[in-house]
């Protein structure tokens, strides 16, 4: 019976937060899916203690990446 194969990253990326920095100035893929990957439960729980349950929070959390991404 073999092994079943692993799903790998769509963008995998390997460094420091300099280098996600660096990488996310140019525009790298790998390192823009990092970025949020990384900080996107810090993002949410900022949110969250700045405005509480909030109806809207997910849509709030959307809208930091795509700016911050886009």
């Amino acid at each position: 019976m073999g092994t079943l194969p692993v799903a790998l990253p769509r963008f995998a990326f390997a460094g420091d937060d300099v280098a996600l920095v660096h990488g996310f100035r140019r525009s790298d893929p790998a390192a823009c899916s990092a970025l949020y990957d990384r900080r996107a439960e810090h993002v949410r729980r900022g949110l969250y203690r700045l405005l509480g349950f909030h109806r809207n929070l997910a849509d709030l959390h959307h809208d930091v990446f795509v700016r911050t991404l886009g």
